[in-house]
């Protein structure tokens, strides 16, 4: 076999890197819900049939002042903030953990809410956070430190799974999960987190890196 001294282009066998689905501040509002719930539609076609709706979509932010910022223009085109947590999450099978703050946004008769998340320094035990799921949502797995960064990743679509109403909350986590891998959605990451547990899925042949979120709590209601 003979090894090439550099590869720098596609190589048959070798899948293209997939991109995340962006939120855009330059365009409306209204233009990027419509986004959200053509790849809901598209998503919910590839999931088990157990599966009820999604009733989430994340936009990851980076810093504390974009959330303000993009904060006002979900205010502006009539969604309310109606609350906030923070979160200490672990990640398997990476070990890593991370930190992360959540301002929730709702529209009467939308039947999602939007997330606004922002990860940021492990200020529950003083180490800095990673996510390696998050991170890689970034250009080059950096978190642009400018405040004029417009485009924003939409890491995942979630949905508890309320359809195993006489299971435990985790055995109904579990069934969910089981459905996901017999339809092909891939595994990414799974997360331990303050309020519950989670984890991120991709359809087999996904053309962007928007995740499948099934998750459970056991804290509130949130």
């Amino acid at each position: 076999m003979t090894v090439p001294a550099m590869i720098d282009t596609e190589v048959l066998g070798v899948p293209m890197p997939t991109r995340p689905m962006l939120w855009d501040r330059d365009l409306p509002v209204e233009r990027n819900v419509s986004r959200l719930r053509r790849w809901m539609a598209a998503y919910a076609d590839r999931m088990p049939s157990q599966f009820t709706a999604f009733d989430e979509a994340a936009i990851m932010v980076p810093s504390p002042w974009h959330v303000e910022d993009l904060g006002k223009d979900l205010r502006g085109a009539g969604w309310e903030w109606f609350n906030a947590a923070s979160d200490l999450v672990y990640t398997n099978p990476f070990g890593t953990r991370y930190f992360v703050e959540y301002n929730f946004f709702r529209m009467e008769h939308v039947p999602f809410r939007l997330e606004v998340m922002n990860m940021s320094e492990g200020r529950m035990d003083g180490e800095t956070g990673f996510s390696p799921l998050h991170a890689a949502l970034w250009p080059n797995g950096m978190v642009p430190n400018s405040a004029g960064v417009r485009r924003f990743p939409v890491p995942h679509l979630s949905f508890k799974p309320y359809a195993y109403p006489d299971a435990s909350l985790q055995r109904q986590y579990s069934l969910a999960v089981d459905d996901l891998k017999a339809k092909a959605f891939i595994h990414a990451q799974t997360c331990q987190s303050t309020y519950g547990g989670f984890s991120y899925w991709l359809p087999n042949d996904a053309s962007v890196q928007l995740y499948v979120k099934p998750r459970i709590n056991v804290r509130d209601a949130a």
